[in-house]
């Protein structure tokens, strides 16, 4: 039996200058199909007036016509192209882009949906008559005149676009759809189970989760001080730096930032915080060089973690997410810090040894936690 997938209608307007963008939108969306979307479950169907309209007849004209296939106040994700043209002008005196656009507005003020994504593509051209010179000049004054809630995307030519757009699709699905989790098999055969399931006392096992999430703080709290020559300290009197004292954000990127960075204008070539990347995907691994914070980073994760279900006041979800030092927006202009994102709460974090045997009970371990209510943290600090 197949796995239940949801389906995201994907409307695209444009007027007829960007023909290649439209195109290439039809492949680019086959690939996310084929990964991104399929981890999670989805599959994105795009909806375009060439491919699904037929001949015939509507009171308001071929708009109409165009407006029941599309069917943008249905739609999950409305994508926008523009160049040097706006359009051929409707019924209602706008053209239609613009008209499928103010739909696709007038829904998201309503309903917060569609997602709407707008390109305008800047690369050079010169009109050589004046129909085409008014036809720019509309499309100049819809850009200057794009509603205030929304930001949308320069790009130059089809090759930028397909990669923008591939980026910004997918960042998208990795934020408002996390992987699903794969569901525990349940073992009936004595010898199937690893670990002896055992049920104690509320009491006793609140006593033991404390112990155990106090002595997790312990393990992770203190920074050591290893590039402190000894001879110059008094040993008696060294005292290890307070992680939640000193940490600082670790900043990293995504791969596919770095294979498009030649093509992406300086603002898009900031880097997100680990947490913030941790924030949208169910497993995350970290690359880097030694000394560049990764564990640092899981053992910051683990005691702020640890520190919101023991309710400590100096490590804790607020410390967590602590805002980055003052940025400029896209425009250049100073952004107000706001948190960290982080939404899926205090989860318990497993510090494990690994050995053969630990390794071997696991998987039974977090199951029956799982059982037990505790959401667990999907990493593992882990010592070889």
């Amino acid at each position: 039996m197949g796995e239940e997938v949801k389906i995201l209608r994907v409307a695209v307007a444009s007027p007829s200058d960007v023909k290649p963008e439209r195109d290439v939108l039809k492949d680019v969306i086959e690939d996310i199909n084929s990964n991104t979307a399929k981890d999670r479950r989805l599959r994105l169907e795009v909806s375009r007036w060439e491919d699904d309209a037929y001949a015939g007849f509507h009171v308001d004209g071929p708009q109409g016509l165009i407006d029941a296939i599309l069917r943008i106040p249905e739609c999950d994700i409305f994508v926008g192209v523009f160049w040097k043209r706006f359009g051929t002008p409707t019924k209602d005196g706008t053209t239609g882009s613009e008209h499928e656009f103010n739909l696709a507005l007038e829904t998201w003020q309503k309903t917060q949906r569609p997602h709407i994504m707008v390109y305008f593509n800047q690369k050079a051209a010169t009109p050589k008559t004046p129909e085409e010179a008014d036809q720019w000049k509309q499309v100049l004054q819809f850009q200057q005149q794009f509603p205030k809630e929304g930001l949308w995307w320069p790009y130059k030519g089809k090759a930028q676009f397909e990669k923008l757009v591939r980026r910004h699709l997918t960042n998208w699905l990795r934020q408002q759809y996390a992987m699903p989790i794969p569901e525990s098999k349940t073992h009936t055969k004595k010898e199937e189970l690893l670990l002896p399931t055992v049920s104690l006392p509320a009491a006793l096992e609140d006593g033991l989760r404390r112990s155990y999430l106090t002595w997790l703080m312990k393990q992770v709290r203190a920074v050591p001080l290893s590039g402190v020559d000894r001879k110059s300290i008094d040993e008696k009197d060294r005292r290890d730096l307070d992680l939640a004292a000193v940490y600082t954000a670790l900043m990293t990127q995504r791969p596919e930032a770095t294979e498009e960075r030649m093509l992406r204008p300086e603002h898009e070539q900031r880097r997100l915080s680990a947490l913030a990347v941790l924030n949208t995907e169910v497993r995350l691994a970290l690359l880097g060089d030694p000394g560049t914070g990764k564990s640092t980073f899981v053992n910051f994760l683990t005691l702020c973690m640890a520190g919101e279900l023991l309710h400590e006041q100096d490590a804790n979800l607020k410390v967590l997410r602590t805002p980055l030092p003052e940025e400029e927006d896209r425009f250049g202009e100073k952004k107000k810090p706001q948190p960290q994102p982080w939404k899926h709460g205090a989860l318990l974090p497993l510090r494990v040894i690994l050995r053969e045997f630990v390794a071997r009970g696991l998987n039974s371990t977090a199951a029956q936690a799982s059982e037990n209510g505790d959401p667990l943290l999907n990493f593992m600090v882990i010592h070889c």
